[in-house]
């Protein structure tokens, strides 16, 4: 579907000079097309918390029998007595974001059928931050410590590791020196703040073993995006609001193309202003953005 998009071939139906060049990246990577795979082989089952970051695959998985759990807005504890309302025996699904080793092996102690879901891109850094422990290394996440992702490689480190979002953070309020460090950033970190941070404590003179734990899919997308935005007049991001792959794709875009907006679906049209003139609309969409809402926004446009 969307590699036919990007030969330039497509134009606006009311603008025939406007070029609409969707982006070969745009939409699932591979960890959440698996997520979503397991979800609907069960017939019926609860995800540990909503499965991915985008409201309209969420409310597809309810009316296909996989409930979520709404553990995003309690505490880990609080969340854990929630599972004690399911059936025995019950089919949980763990998300592609992954969960703390708290939580893990709490859930399998509570007998019920405990079905993996998370990225292998994120299992791996879980196993990462174990091994570089055992090296004596401080563990340093370049990620959102809201995000359920870093909440969860936070829960497979033996001791508290540093946490930044940016690289303003970390120059702002810099680690100690008189450690040696590792490390691992989230999954759908910015790369482009990532070559920065690791820039500026190489810099500064820091012991520190870079773990590139960016996974290949949001490399991909984002340099795509760096690179259609560049060319395009407008820029449309497709995704999940609350979506952090989604909203990194939003800011890198912007750095290129002062028009880039994001909407959820093509029912957010009207809320965008393609400029008068406009020779070219790039699109792109976050990981967790099924292909036809891609389809609808590019139908709704042409139409």
């Amino acid at each position: 579907m969307k590699s036919s998009y990007t030969d330039g071939s497509l134009h606006m139906a009311q603008h025939p000079e406007t070029r609409i060049v969707v982006a070969k990246t745009a939409g699932f990577c591979f960890g959440v097309r698996r997520a979503l795979d397991i979800c609907f082989h069960q017939p019926s089952a609860w995800t540990w918390g909503p499965m991915i970051h985008n409201k309209d695959q969420v409310d597809r998985l309810e009316k296909a029998g996989i409930h979520a759990l709404d553990i995003d807005s309690v505490s880990e504890e609080e969340a854990l007595k929630m599972a004690d309302t399911l059936p025995s025996g019950a089919a949980l699904i763990l998300r592609a974001h992954g969960v703390s080793r708290t939580v893990e092996e709490t859930l399998r102690a509570k007998g019920l059928n405990l079905i993996d879901g998370t990225c292998p891109f994120v299992k791996a850094i879980h196993q990462k931050v174990g091994e570089e422990e055992k090296l004596g290394r401080t563990i340093l996440v370049l990620g959102d410590p809201g995000h359920p992702e870093v909440r969860g490689i936070r829960g497979w480190c033996r001791k508290e590791p540093l946490i930044y979002r940016s690289f303003d953070e970390i120059k702002k309020d810099p680690p100690p020196k008189d450690r040696q460090y590792s490390c691992v950033q989230q999954t759908t970190f910015d790369t482009f703040e990532m070559e920065r941070v690791v820039e500026f404590l190489k810099g500064q003179g820091y012991n520190v073993n870079v773990c590139s734990t960016i996974c290949t899919a949001t490399r991909a997308h984002q340099k795509e995006a760096v690179e259609l935005a560049a060319q395009s007049d407008f820029c449309l991001i497709i995704g999940g609001r609350n979506s952090s792959n989604t909203n990194k794709l939003l800011k890198l875009c912007s750095r290129q193309c002062q028009s880039s907006y994001l909407i959820e679906n093509a029912s957010q049209l009207d809320q965008v202003p393609i400029p008068s003139g406009c020779r070219q609309i790039g699109i792109t969409a976050g990981a967790s953005t099924p292909d036809d809402i891609i389809e609808g926004v590019v139908n709704a446009l042409t139409r």
